[in-house]
């Protein structure tokens, strides 16, 4: 397990933090924004030039669920091809936080994410080992869920 990436679990707080993961050389990096724990940001490549901000993935914690995620963003300045790249590299770094999450006694070691209906397709395509969870959680929103443990 990697040390770039911290969390820490006290009374109903949880901390999250993530510094350069997977590598300081890696092609896309994700960090923590230091005033919000809940938002992944990855740096990169992107309009010729580097460590620009080209993607966030927000994430909502509940001790007893699944780290979830509630929102992305990238860039409009990724070419096509390096969207689903900047995508999955956050969503790796999410499932270890999961992992990690679960570890110190938060969540169920699930990963879920909340689209909207005509987002999920695109998302499955990407990432074939998500599946629809039943029951929705919002109205109007669809989930996918991987779990990362057995228990």
């Amino acid at each position: 397990m990697s040390d770039r990436i911290q969390v820490s679990a006290s009374g109903s707080r949880t901390q999250i933090s993530v510094r350069n993961w997977p590598a300081d050389d890696a092609d896309w990096r994700v960090s923590t924004r230091k005033d919000d724990d809940r938002q992944l940001q990855v740096y990169g490549w992107s309009h010729w030039e580097d460590d620009q901000l080209v993607g966030r993935l927000d994430l909502h914690v509940d001790s007893r669920r699944a780290l979830l995620i509630t929102g992305r963003w990238l860039a409009d300045t990724l070419l096509t091809i390096e969207q689903p790249h900047v995508l999955a590299t956050m969503v790796a770094c999410a499932e270890e936080i999961a992992l990690r999450l679960h570890t110190v006694g938060v969540g169920n070691g699930c990963l879920e994410w909340q689209l909207d209906p005509r987002d999920v397709e695109y998302v499955q395509r990407l990432f074939a080992d998500f599946q629809p969870r039943k029951r929705p959680l919002r109205r109007g929103k669809r989930y996918l869920r991987k779990r990362l443990t057995d228990a």
